[in-house]
């Protein structure tokens, strides 16, 4: 089942992270299974599905291609102590 609708956020999906088996990459299961994710929230009624990733990566080009779009970026900052 997918996550739920955010009570801070109405009509946000949320959803913990995933991923593919290393050994089982390249065969195009992420892809499947993100899609299915996406439809999964759709028919529950989320408005929307937002996520964090970072720059490098490799599932990028699957979210792309499932029409999501950068809309902020973040820094990670440090401190020698």
């Amino acid at each position: 089942m997918p996550g739920r609708s955010s009570a801070r956020t109405p009509g946000a999906a949320t959803s913990p992270a995933s991923g593919v088996e290393p050994s089982h990459e390249g065969h195009g299961l992420g892809t499947i299974l993100f899609f299915r994710l996406c439809e999964a929230f759709r028919s529950a009624g989320a408005e929307y599905m937002s996520l964090y990733t970072g720059s490098g990566n490799p599932a990028l080009r699957i979210y792309e291609k499932a029409g999501f779009r950068t809309v902020k970026e973040f820094a990670v900052m440090r401190k020698e102590l």
